[in-house]
């Protein structure tokens, strides 16, 4: 791998095959053409590629898949006050909460990979994250009072599952949670799923560069995808093929702040309270987009090569990345199963 190879960004690349003829459920033959459609979606871009027989079929399955996500942005986001994140954050903590399906689900999912990163990730750290927000836009570091503070106000262990009643409590003073690090891959997770249930199998989702995959295009082994240029995202220089998995890219890219010359990530390390310092780029391949999403933000804060002992011993889990070590030359590293890579 070239020394100049960033991960920045996980690009889907579609093929230029548009129709194909596979065995229909009946022993016949049926055409499937591809059909592709983008909406603005939980502050990004929505993309949703799939193979279906007729235009009616695909624009009835990709309607109700943007119609989900537009539910979930509902669910999770919170900067909507009517969100129900945002109304568990004023429910009493200490009393029980009946979560959503949906809130659950994606809360357990989090919770695990918390452990198995040793907290690395962690949603329920917004009291931070909303600190670190609030500096990048005044370009100032946060006080270390406030950080204190705000690190006394989250813990992922400090929240309680009721698993036979589906309840949450917590001994925080309050349940704030930030699901940057999980909501659009979960999201991406549930549209693929919306696809399936409509008999769009070959399909593929794409929120924000968290991408759910399905079963590969005809004749094909996959979808390929590409792993860009720091600079350059619209041309990759090298692919991997994946089929029915997940697959997300964290870094500080495009979000960090620079402060009396020192720069900061966005990534907010939950153990320091402070923004990452060290420049790192990592893409994740897992089972689903959910979690690579989550891991990807871990193993931002883990660094390269607690990212990859993490991988190997982790079952479905595979990285790839580069880290950037001041004043040396970029490191690369991958798990020993990542996909391998191709040039074209």
């Amino acid at each position: 791998m070239s020394t100049n190879f960033h991960c920045q960004k996980a690009i889907l690349v579609c093929s230029a095959l548009f129709a194909a003829v596979t065995p229909a459920l009946n022993g016949q033959t049926s055409v499937l053409s591809r059909f592709e459609q983008s909406w603005p979606a939980m502050g990004v871009k929505l993309r949703i590629v799939a193979y279906a027989q007729d235009q009616i079929a695909a624009s009835t399955a990709f309607d109700a898949a943007y119609g989900r996500v537009k539910d979930l942005d509902k669910i999770l986001s919170n900067y909507r006050v009517d969100s129900e994140v945002s109304l568990l954050a004023n429910h009493p903590s200490d009393q029980p909460y009946k979560p959503s399906r949906d809130l659950w689900t994606i809360m357990r999912i989090a919770d695990s990979i918390s452990r198995k990163t040793d907290g690395a990730f962690d949603v329920t750290m917004a009291p931070l994250t909303d600190l670190w927000r609030r500096a990048r836009k005044a370009s100032r570091l946060p006080d270390a009072d406030n950080i204190a503070r705000a690190r006394r106000q989250f813990g992922f262990d400090r929240i309680r599952f009721d698993q036979q009643r589906c309840l949450i409590s917590s001994t925080l003073d309050s349940i704030r949670l930030d699901f940057g690090g999980i909501g659009k891959g979960y999201a991406a997770d549930q549209a693929l799923k919306v696809l399936r249930d409509h008999q769009l199998p070959i399909a593929m989702v794409d929120l924000g560069g968290d991408i759910a995959i399905g079963d590969p295009p005809p004749g094909t082994a996959g979808w390929k995808v590409g792993l860009s240029h720091q600079n350059d995202e619209a041309n990759p220089m090298h692919y991997v093929v994946l089929r029915n998995c997940g697959t997300a890219t964290s870094g500080d890219t495009n979000q960090f702040v620079e402060i009396e010359g020192k720069r900061y990530s966005h990534i907010v390390d939950p153990k320091t309270g402070m923004g990452l310092t060290r420049s790192i780029r990592v893409t994740v391949v897992e089972k689903n987009a959910a979690s690579a999403d989550a891991y990807a933000s871990a193993c931002n804060v883990l660094g390269r090569r607690r990212a990859v002992a993490l991988a190997n011993n982790t079952k479905y889990l595979e990285v790839a990345g580069v880290e950037f070590p001041s004043g040396q030359e970029p490191v690369p590293f991958q798990s020993d199963g990542f996909p391998k890579r191709i040039k074209n």
